[in-house]
């Protein structure tokens, strides 16, 4: 969402263009069929059908931009901050082992506070596979934390 946020900035002047920008336009007009003249057309075109899934197909562009672009590099030190806003909820001593999954999570471990990154581990399989290890715990009657 942020992503696009940056994209309708550029497009109505108050933020400079980048080829970030330029990228997001580029993916909203491919997405709607190039059907429409304009960035700004194709933007609020595809913006009219977008779903959860159509903003994280651009999490893709933010992680290829975020060496070149201050933007796309402020986005990612912010969803690494998020993570540890989460950690920290999840764990307040700050203490426990964190494991990363998913698309992304490889591209976020350069963008983690210092102090967790210290406490990534590598996952020992996904997501779906640690939710089937708690059912059976719980199943067993098995203490899970």
């Amino acid at each position: 969402m942020r992503a696009i946020t940056h994209a309708q900035q550029v497009l109505d002047g108050r933020a400079p263009g980048s080829d970030f920008a330029r990228a997001i336009m580029h993916f909203c007009g491919a997405n709607c069929g190039g059907l429409f003249d304009s960035h700004r057309d194709s933007m609020f075109a595809w913006l009219s059908t977008a779903s959860q899934t159509s903003y994280a197909q651009l999490a893709p562009l933010v992680i290829a931009h975020a060496e070149s672009d201050p933007t796309a590099r402020r986005m990612m030190r912010e969803a690494g901050q998020e993570v540890a806003r989460i950690a920290a909820a999840l764990d307040p001593s700050g203490q426990l082992p964190i494991a990363l999954c998913g698309g992304i999570a490889a591209h976020l471990y350069a963008y983690l506070p210092e102090p967790l990154s210290t406490l990534v581990i590598k996952p020992h399989a996904d997501a779906a596979a640690g939710a089937l290890r708690l059912i059976d715990q719980k199943i067993k009657g098995k203490q899970t934390c």
